[in-house]
């Protein structure tokens, strides 16, 4: 119920996803869900990383060039609201 999905296409093999300026509704807790999926037909396909979250970014590996990949934010616990920038880019 408080996911947030993204999509971005990849433009090399490896990307870091960054999670920045996050501000939890209900308490400090650094824990967010984060989930990447190779797409399928312009569709979450195959999942690639499930992780929670505690650090601030997390590096993806073995991307296609040219395919697009969906990101999945949320929090940890239920009915907890986070705001957040998302920043996937190359090093």
């Amino acid at each position: 119920d408080d996911d947030v999905w993204f999509k971005f296409t990849a433009t090399a093999a490896a990307h870091l996803l960054k999670i920045s300026d996050i501000q939890n509704a209900h308490g400090n807790s650094p824990y967010r869900n984060v989930q990447v999926f190779e797409a399928v037909n312009n569709a979450p396909g195959g999942n690639i990383l499930c992780a929670e979250m505690t650090m601030d970014q997390k590096a993806l590996t073995g991307l296609k060039v040219g395919t697009t990949y969906f990101v999945r934010v949320s929090a940890w616990a239920e009915n907890v609201r986070i705001n957040f920038k998302l920043c996937v880019s190359t090093n």
